[in-house]
């Protein structure tokens, strides 16, 4: 559990302040080259909106919460000179965040879905380094698929006029990382 005070982002001489908690756990089974893993993490945050440079200045504030779960499971093959590593993973989240009203609008937000399926594998090479340690060198390469809709955003003046927004995150797209990791002889950090 830990609470969040973020730095606020500024644009134009606008900010959004966001604050709130973070809750969440995490679990993993092993067995030879074999685990599984599951991460879930909730966030209950309020964000505060100020844009002084259009007129008078706008202000708006609104609850947002995101309850979602990462989870993978994959097989380490080892190798003579390091590990060729399969790797199928599930992320869901689901987010909510209240409408917002200033400076004459309205800002509703739709509940916020996204469901992703991925599969890949890690290649990679362990050797030691000074002081007795070992560093994990490895590349990852994913393939993930998003299955939910476009998440949208509506705004309406006073006047009664609409435009709405929708983010254009669909379909497949991919995910390639390098990590370096240094662990301790006996692997306690």
């Amino acid at each position: 559990l830990s609470l969040h005070d973020a730095l606020p982002i500024y644009s134009y001489g606008a900010s959004a302040s966001y604050k709130g908690g973070i809750v969440g756990g995490y679990a993993a089974y092993t067995s030879g080259g074999f685990y599984a893993d599951a991460q879930l993490n909730a966030n209950f945050l309020n964000v505060d909106y100020n844009a002084p440079a259009l007129g008078a200045g706008v202000t708006a504030s609104a609850d947002s919460t995101s309850v979602g779960v990462l989870a993978n499971t994959g097989y380490r093959i080892q190798n003579g000179w390091g590990f060729i590593e399969p790797i199928v993973s599930l992320n869901y989240v689901n987010t909510s965040i209240g409408s917002m009203t200033g400076g004459n609008a309205t800002v509703d937000f739709s509940n916020g879905q996204s469901l992703q399926a991925g599969a890949g594998g890690r290649i990679g090479t362990t050797f030691g380094t000074p002081g007795g340690t070992k560093t994990e060198v490895s590349l990852l390469g994913k393939v993930w698929n998003e299955f939910e809709d476009a998440n949208t955003v509506t705004i309406t003046d006073n006047l009664g006029n609409t435009a709405s927004f929708s983010d254009s995150i669909s379909g497949v797209f991919g995910e390639i990382a390098a990590t370096a990791t240094i662990y301790a002889p006996n692997r306690a950090w």
